[in-house]
């Protein structure tokens, strides 16, 4: 059976999720994900398996671990374009190398991807409503 089909703003952020991960020294998947404090095995699908279902939370996850150990722009991650403040911001939670700091960026991180979604799911139902139904 095949797996479930990835809606469009996760499809396209897992790319740029992989586009990161393949330019990290070394590159080793299970080395990344000890870094990241995630799951090497969810991990690997994700990298390897482009087709592959991508769990929202896990990719969350990911993204977060790549604002907070690697500095990348979160804006840029979820949404392919970079934005100074966004990113300022949460280069500014990442100062905080706390286990409550982390749960801050975290939900940082979750609200920036709840912002697009929202907006992806406005866009996507627009063409409808402007055609009256």
């Amino acid at each position: 059976m095949p797996s479930p089909a990835n809606d469009p703003v996760i499809a396209a952020v897992s790319e740029r999720v992989r586009a990161v991960i393949a330019r990290q020294p070394g590159h080793d998947v299970g080395t990344v994900a000890q870094t990241f404090r995630v799951d090497p095995d969810q991990l690997r699908r994700l990298i390897d398996e482009r087709d592959g279902f991508v769990d929202a939370e896990f990719l969350i996850d990911v993204v977060t671990a790549l604002v907070h150990e690697a500095g990348v722009d979160p804006k840029w991650l979820l949404i392919g374009q970079y934005e100074p403040a966004t990113h300022r911001h949460a280069l500014w939670l990442g100062e905080d190398r706390t286990s409550l700091g982390a749960r801050r960026l975290r939900n940082f991180v979750e609200e920036q991807y709840q912002r697009v979604r929202d907006s992806a799911f406005v866009v996507s139902a627009r063409p409808n409503l402007e055609q009256g139904e």
